[in-house]
């Protein structure tokens, strides 16, 4: 089956399919608060997991491998987060009651393994590409200063094209 072909794929399988609403509470879920920032001992210390913020998502492709800041594991366990009010100050705000009311389909679980199938190999190219350039990133920041300062010298190479 051809990608272009995916929106006909899900309106023919979503036959049969449940629509439900997340307050029927099949999910646990928690959405983005954070302790705050004045509070900085949960944040960047050594028992820090990765915290992807709202700038890392922005400036992320579909997998985000690093992120700018790290929470500590303490943070997850013992912060109170139902403390915190639903604003931001980083962009409009979403609060829980408005995420459970979201509709969502459920399809027949053949449709979700065919479905599965289908971009999974997509998806895996797509991380692997971002693996390679988080790679070459990596060899370019390393070896760019050595080259600069002459501590590796290419006057001497020789190079086929």
């Amino acid at each position: 089956m051809q990608l272009d072909n995916v929106v006909d794929w899900i309106e023919k399988n979503a036959i049969g399919a449940t629509m439900l609403n997340l307050s029927t509470s099949i999910f646990n879920i928690k959405i983005g608060k954070t302790p705050p920032r004045g509070e900085t001992h949960w944040f960047n210390t050594n028992d820090s997991l990765k915290w992807a913020s709202i700038k890392d998502m922005r400036n992320s492709d579909l997998y985000i491998f690093n992120t700018s800041e790290t929470i500590d594991k303490k943070a997850i366990k013992r912060f109170n987060f139902d403390s915190m009010g639903s604003t931001s100050s980083i962009g409009t705000a979403i609060n829980l009651k408005i995420v459970k009311r979201i509709p969502f389909i459920i399809p027949k679980r053949s449709a979700m393994n065919s479905f599965n199938s289908l971009l999974k190999p997509y998806f895996q190219n797509i991380k692997n590409l971002q693996t390679q350039n988080q790679h070459l990133k990596e060899a370019r920041d390393i070896l760019l200063p050595r080259l600069m300062t002459g501590m590796i010298d290419v006057e001497k190479l020789e190079l086929e094209l």
